[in-house]
């Protein structure tokens, strides 16, 4: 007959990998291993002690599958180059509409910019969109 211990060092084993894989599979097999070793420290037989095994298992799992943003982190609506988007901006170069020249900083960083309009250094633009490696950017609108 499995000791209760056993148990424990099979979630013990499952966590561990779970940390190195995050697929969210090995820790409901844990979870189940857990309340396993608590049905065989209550006596439970070793075919009840399996059943109730695989059965937590395929529940807990389908559970984290099924809503698995409950247990990750929310995902930014905008991220990536896209963040910047919307974003205030000081131009650094001036920025020449004709010639599709100039130069931004926004969020801590230089991006090459573009506007309809010529733009003077040290102007507050805000950044429309991406059109590539270009930031579209038109002035700030005074409030």
């Amino acid at each position: 007959m499995i000791q209760w211990w056993v148990w424990l060092l099979v979630a013990g084993i499952l966590i561990i990998v779970e940390m190195f894989t995050l697929t969210f599979a090995l820790l409901a097999c844990a979870i189940a291993a857990i309340v396993t070793a608590l049905l065989n420290h209550l006596g439970a037989s070793l075919p009840v002690q399996w059943i109730c095994f695989g059965a937590v298992s395929f529940i807990i799992f389908f559970i984290l599958k099924k809503n698995p943003h409950t247990f990750s982190p929310k995902v930014p609506q905008n991220f990536g180059s896209e963040r910047i988007v919307g974003s205030e901006a000081i131009v650094s170069e001036d920025i020449d509409s004709s010639h599709g020249k100039g130069m931004i900083n926004v969020m801590g960083e230089t991006w090459r910019a573009i506007a309809k309009e010529n733009i003077i250094k040290g102007t507050s633009v805000i950044v429309e969109k991406l059109d590539g490696t270009k930031a579209v950017v038109s002035i700030k609108k005074e409030e």
